[in-house]
């Protein structure tokens, strides 16, 4: 998986910097000098040739533009107007479509006019709001199309009246000194994606979500060369590897890719991190999945878990809930949400989407809102007695004893599950 490591480092009084600032003039009077940051992404930062370094002046973005489905971090991780004016300028900035800005590396310098920031406990503050690490991680958990960006340096100053950011986007390392490879990477990467999205099915979202599922298994192998806890500056931790047929994923990058075609298909999807348990490591590993919205509801999508030789595994880790038996052989690792532990990326313990707990289209879910409860009663209740606002449901779901016939029995036995009654504990009831 990406590991995200951000260490902000607070210079006051002395000039520090990671990179040269071209045609930045500070004043001798202020107080402070500088700021020099790291953000790294996958780890720790490559070095940097300064020699090498292109500079390009890039506006702020807006900062009150509402995020697209394909933007959950935008729109739950960031805070405020200035993280999201930094964000924007990036993706101004890191336009997939223009070829110019795929560089091994490239630095943006992005100016926060009339800040008036003359004393340190000011920058203090602003660095404090800016949250760089925040903007950073949100940015390319969004944003798997930019597959090449890695890592990110920053360099905060004022000259006592705008506050100036310079920020070096980093390219993974196969592609640091590979500028041609990197071009021509990107232009393949292009075609094949938009080959595959063009090709999904459209009767429905849930059938293109199993056509990508199936595309990323029948086209790719897990490299097994990789561990996923080290080497997280390469390419088998981006969409890229499991795109074009040159390299092998890990499972960051099945996770990325899938999410891109998702978001280029209009279906909310996210990139989620945490710790995957099996029954031979129950402490578990570094781990990469996705969860999926689908009428309201969030499920889990393990497409590198159903990326198996054995055809039954294959869709075991597809739009299924927290609840959902996926290994009744692992003693204490039944469910997904055993196997699959979620690891904060902020202080914000409910940060991520609350995922369903029965997978899509369980029996005895009648309202599709991924869970099983009184509303699924009611629901099955009001449709038998023809109320108006109840008169369409799912019969294969409300069949709850599957014996062929939707009727008051079903609402009995699904109202005693939900109670908990001994002898209902399971769906669908036998007698």
């Amino acid at each position: 998986m990406k590991k995200v490591l951000c260490l902000i480092l607070i210079l006051s009084l002395i000039v520090v910097q990671v990179f040269s600032i071209p045609g930045i003039a500070v004043e001798d009077d202020l107080e402070i000098s500088s700021y020099s940051g790291v953000c790294a992404v996958k780890g720790v930062g490559s070095s940097v040739d300064e020699d090498d370094i292109e500079y390009v002046d890039a506006p702020l973005g807006s900062s009150d533009r509402v995020g697209g489905i394909n933007e959950y971090y935008y729109n739950n991780l960031l805070k405020n107007g200035y993280q999201k004016a930094l964000y924007n300028g990036l993706l101004n900035a890191l336009d997939s479509n223009n070829e110019d800005v795929v560089k091994p590396q490239i630095c943006f310098v992005f100016n926060f006019r009339n800040t008036n920031i003359t004393q340190q406990e000011q920058l203090d503050r602003f660095l404090e709001d800016l949250e760089i690490n925040n903007v950073w991680n949100a940015f390319v958990y969004d944003q798997p199309q930019l597959f090449w960006i890695s890592t990110c340096e920053m360099l905060l100053t004022s000259d006592g009246r705008d506050c100036y950011v310079f920020v070096l986007v980093g390219a993974i390392d196969e592609y640091i000194d590979s500028p041609d490879k990197l071009l021509e990477d990107y232009r393949a990467f292009d075609s094949n994606v938009k080959a595959v999205v063009d090709g999904a099915p459209t009767e429905s979202d849930y059938d293109k979500l199993l056509y990508f599922n199936n595309h990323l298994i029948n086209n790719n192998e897990y490299n097994e060369s990789v561990d996923p806890n080290q080497d997280v500056f390469h390419l088998p931790h981006c969409a890229a590897s499991a795109v074009l047929s040159e390299y092998s994923p890990v499972c960051q990058g099945y996770a990325s890719a899938f999410k891109l075609f998702c978001d280029l298909s209009g279906i909310e999807c996210i990139e989620v991190y945490g710790f995957g348990k099996n029954s031979q490591n129950a402490s578990g590993q570094a781990h990469a999945w996705n969860y999926v919205n689908l009428n309201g509801a969030w499920y889990a999508v393990d497409v590198t878990w159903n990326d198996s030789p054995d055809i039954n595994r294959q869709l075991r880790y597809f739009l299924i809930g927290s609840e959902t038996i996926v290994e009744p052989l692992w003693t204490g690792l039944e469910k997904f949400g055993q196997t699959h532990i979620l690891s904060a990326i902020n202080e914000d313990g409910n940060f991520y989407p609350r995922l369903s707990t029965v997978e899509y289209n369980a029996l005895g879910d009648i309202n599709y809102d991924g869970h099983i409860n009184s509303a699924d009663v009611i629901h099955l209740a009001r449709y038998l007695a023809n109320w108006t606002e109840y008169r369409t449901l799912d019969e294969e779901l409300s069949d709850v004893n599957r014996d062929g016939a939707v009727d008051p029995l079903d609402v009995m036995i699904l109202a005693r599950y939900v109670a908990g009654w001994e002898g209902y504990k399971t769906l669908p009831y036998v007698s």
